[in-house]
């Protein structure tokens, strides 16, 4: 063996150790790595490359994560715009006028009756609320119709203005009991069809059509 293969095989010296800490040894391992691995010269710490924010909502305000959705913010959407059509509708003095007196039914059925369900069974509801409060209305006409033939003191010059406050002088016994007949008779049905057929889309119809 020549001297030449000796000195190639001779041990190499240790390696150099500095007096750095083992967190900064790892700090410097870490920046390193991401400096060969990525393209750019200076680049994001691992470490900081994704930041969360861990946000709480308040017992309070914990149904609007758990209806943030789009299907029910769709009926939210719908609810208020029936509900500021029917605002709408009874801030109009013609339509004051031409519903009467009820005109404020329109706030109270866009808040008891809002168009949360389906559109199908929307549209039943609605339609069951039109033909009720029509058939009640048409059973109301027809009493004050045959208590009016029953009359016998008959001034069609009277205003209703005047006949509310004449302390009872234009009220008779036989227009009032067939009056009494007709509402005894068309609130026992209502409340029949109320009772046969349970919470559903009987309900409003029937309790609108008593109001009227």
């Amino acid at each position: 063996m020549t001297g030449l293969e000796k000195s190639s095989r001779a041990p190499r010296p240790s390696t150099i150790r500095t007096h750095f800490s083992q967190s900064e040894d790892l700090n410097a391992t870490d920046n390193h790595t991401s400096t060969s691995a990525s393209p750019y010269k200076y680049d994001i710490p691992q470490n900081k490359r994704s930041i969360k924010l861990n946000w709480k909502w308040p017992d309070q305000l914990l149904w609007i994560p758990a209806n943030w959705s789009w299907a029910k913010i769709r009926l939210a959407l719908r609810c208020a715009i029936a509900a500021w059509v029917s605002s709408v509708l009874f801030i109009i003095p013609t339509v004051q006028v031409w519903i009467g007196q009820a005109s404020f039914l329109l706030l109270i059925a866009a808040f008891l009756s809002p168009p949360v369900d389906p559109f199908l069974a929307v549209l039943e509801r609605e339609m069951l609320i039109s033909l009720f409060v029509a058939a009640t209305w048409a059973f109301a006409c027809l009493a004050m119709f045959l208590a009016n033939l029953a009359r016998t003191n008959l001034d069609t010059s009277v205003s209703v203005q005047t006949a509310l406050f004449s302390n009872g002088k234009y009220v008779e016994a036989a227009p009032s009991a067939i009056l009494a007949v007709f509402i005894f008779l068309g609130t026992a049905i209502l409340l029949y069809i109320r009772v046969h057929q349970g919470p559903g889309p009987y309900l409003f119809a029937t309790l609108f059509s008593c109001i009227r």
